[in-house]
């Protein structure tokens, strides 16, 4: 979605608002593929799941413990990933946007 914004909206230009809808385009992509990795090692969890529920000796049983954590893993650095590269804040102190700056990405409300 942001990447139609950006090309669209955005040719040749250096307007504020496109460098935020340019940082969001990039941590999207940062953030899917850090998710497809989570969701990779999800499966493998769900597998180990399977194969144990089916009672197959699995001999090596702790790669649940390894799937489940790095399942975690993956998820939470694509969120920080996400607020990285976004430059996202949970902050009610936003500057109202400049059309020749970068503005702020910020939630008014959450957490």
């Amino acid at each position: 979605m942001y990447s139609n914004m950006v090309k669209v909206n955005c040719e040749d230009s250096d307007l504020g608002i496109c460098t935020v809808f340019e940082d969001l385009r990039d941590a999207g992509q940062a953030y899917a593929t850090m998710e497809f990795f989570a969701i990779f090692m999800a499966l493998g969890w769900l597998g180990v799941l399977i194969l144990e529920s089916l009672e197959f000796e699995v001999k090596l049983s702790f790669l649940g413990l390894v799937f489940s954590g790095l399942t975690f893993f993956f998820h939470f650095l694509a969120f920080v990933v996400w607020i990285g590269v976004s430059e996202a804040t949970f902050s009610d102190d936003c500057e109202a946007e400049k059309v020749d700056e970068k503005g702020d990405l910020c939630a008014l409300v959450g957490p």
